[in-house]
């Protein structure tokens, strides 16, 4: 279950941030909570947990600010707004600073910014943590399509059908464009797999459109 893989993980981190129980409670509930809200089909526990799972084959030189970086950087998500990234990196900020080593904290603040524009850094681990966050892209068919769904019906009840394939077909041609999809070597053998899906997802959508 994610919650369950969700908060197992966010006990480890706390424990080895040296937060106390209470506390490390009450941000583990707020996290499941934000987590948990019935509008997200795609950004929830399942996303998180989806991180945590591919993180732990990876080597970053501070392991748990971009642990937080994960629990965090959706923790605020609603498809109305535009500074879902911002009010999350304060989110972190608010319940956090003070509480655990400030260099770790602002690593985490700057990831979860990060993911406004998901574009190179510069910091290895940053740019790690990016593809982390966009790796579903290059799932296996049956998954991206979940993903898909998911992300529509985030979306759809905000803007409307036809202005989400807008919007939607905007990011896929965007990225079909580049060639690319990711930003680091450790990901990049999975550009291939990547661009297929979303190009499957692309012509679905124009065709859509088409009717």
């Amino acid at each position: 279950m994610s919650a369950d893989r969700v908060l197992a993980a966010w006990r480890d981190l706390a424990g080895r941030l040296g937060l106390d129980d209470g506390r490390a409670a009450a941000v583990g509930a707020f996290l499941v909570e934000r987590h948990s809200e019935p509008s997200r089909h795609y950004h929830g526990l399942g996303h998180v947990a989806r991180m945590l799972d591919e993180a732990e084959a990876l080597t970053f030189s501070d392991r748990d600010a971009v642990e937080l970086a994960v629990f965090f950087h959706d923790v605020v998500y609603d498809p109305a707004r535009d500074d879902n990234e911002e009010r999350s990196a304060l989110a972190l900020r608010d319940r956090l600073d003070g509480l655990v080593p400030a260099p770790v904290l602002a690593r985490a603040e700057a990831m979860v910014l990060a993911t406004r524009r998901h574009e190179e850094t510069g910091e290895p681990d940053a740019d790690l943590f990016l593809d982390l966050d966009s790796s579903i892209l290059a799932a296996p068919r049956p998954e991206y399509a979940r993903y898909a769904k998911g992300v529509r019906r985030e979306y759809v009840p905000v803007y409307g059908e036809a202005a989400y394939r807008r919007g939607r077909l905007v990011f896929l041609r965007t990225t079909l464009a580049r060639g690319r999809v990711f930003l680091t070597e450790r990901f990049r053998g999975r550009d291939s797999a990547a661009l297929a899906n979303m190009t499957r997802e692309a012509k679905a959508l124009e065709a859509a459109d088409s009717t």
